[in-house]
């Protein structure tokens, strides 16, 4: 049965590799009794929806997993599959956000071994205060007055799609993490580089998005909020679905008619003071190619776009949901 399939594929996702397995194997042989055991007693075979209903009172996938782990004092079974997951996450954005400013320090001070010296103690730092307020955190709702029953409500609709049906449609949430990351930098550089003393000072100048340009900075920003909002959906349930996608796609084709907008304007970049000859020629030249980018940036967003609809278009007619 695909449901029960899906379901123990969802316990396996938090237990140890070494333990998958059996585990697997237990529940299958446990699980498929219980059901043929409640289809003997009602005389018939199970319609979707009593399938729904009879795999709604089995504890949640998590809450399943953790009964096969070993408990911890500080935190319970409950939820220590929560707080693995949560400190990797948090760990993880740490690094990726170390990372950027490392990139950016090494671009302004073009001294590789100096900038990542100068950043490693904010490293050691910033690991052991997301480590620290983590466990600090979990703890406090294990033991503190906000314990209550974590798994007292969960959907059989919840349950992520086998993996052998769409290869496509499990995400790495890593690559979730990785792209909220990105996103956050880039809308934090267009605003930053709009005009005046907020712009990429160099020399005796700076050089930022043309006025003409600077109309156009909030609707990308807001394009990018989008993306990092299905990112973060994708981060919590790391899968796609029909509603994902029309989601994705609906930011996808906000971003094209911006793109053919900004194709338009001209130019993109302007420098303020002076910045030194090749500084400007570097601007001249990039302010020359601006038709090209843009196209370049369409035909990008419209090929996602089309993947988005021909995904959803898979998932109406390859139901994934059984």
């Amino acid at each position: 049965m695909s449901v029960l399939k899906r379901y123990i594929a969802a316990v396996q996702q938090h237990l140890p590799t070494a333990l998958k397995a059996d585990v697997a194997d237990e529940l299958t042989s446990i699980l498929e009794d219980k059901f043929e055991a409640e289809q003997e007693r009602l005389g018939r075979d199970l319609n979707a929806q009593e399938v729904h209903d009879w795999l709604a009172t089995l504890p949640a996938p998590i809450e399943m997993a953790a009964g096969y782990q070993e408990h911890q004092s500080f935190i319970g079974q409950a939820l220590l599959p929560y707080y693995r997951h949560v400190l990797k996450v948090s760990i993880l954005a740490t690094l990726g956000v170390w990372a950027v400013f490392l990139a950016l320090g090494i671009f302004t001070r073009n001294h590789v071994i100096g900038a990542v010296f100068d950043a490693l103690p904010g490293l050691f730092s910033s690991v052991c205060i997301t480590f620290t307020a983590v466990t600090i955190v979990f703890v406090a709702l294990e033991h503190g007055t906000l314990k209550h029953n974590w798994f007292g409500r969960w959907s059989p609709c919840a349950l992520p799609p086998l993996k052998s049906r769409f290869s496509w449609i499990h995400v790495s949430r890593s690559d979730a993490i990785a792209s909220i990351i990105a996103y956050t930098v880039v809308v934090m550089l267009l605003n930053g580089w709009t005009g005046g003393s907020e712009a990429l000072m160099i020399a005796g100048g700076t050089i930022g998005f043309s006025t003409e340009l600077s109309g156009y900075v909030t609707g990308l920003s807001w394009v990018i909020v989008g993306y990092i909002a299905v990112q973060s959906v994708i981060l919590a349930l790391p899968f796609w679905t029909r509603t994902k996608l029309a989601l994705l796609a609906a930011v996808q084709s906000a971003e094209l008619l911006l793109w053919w907008q900004v194709m338009n304007v001209s130019p993109w970049i302007e420098v303020n003071g002076n910045v030194g000859e090749k500084w400007q020629t570097f601007v001249d030249y990039l302010n020359g190619q601006t038709n090209w980018f843009a196209l370049i940036a369409m035909a990008i967003v419209a090929v996602s776009f089309v993947i988005s609809l021909y995904r959803m278009y898979r998932l109406r007619t390859d139901d994934v949901s059984e």
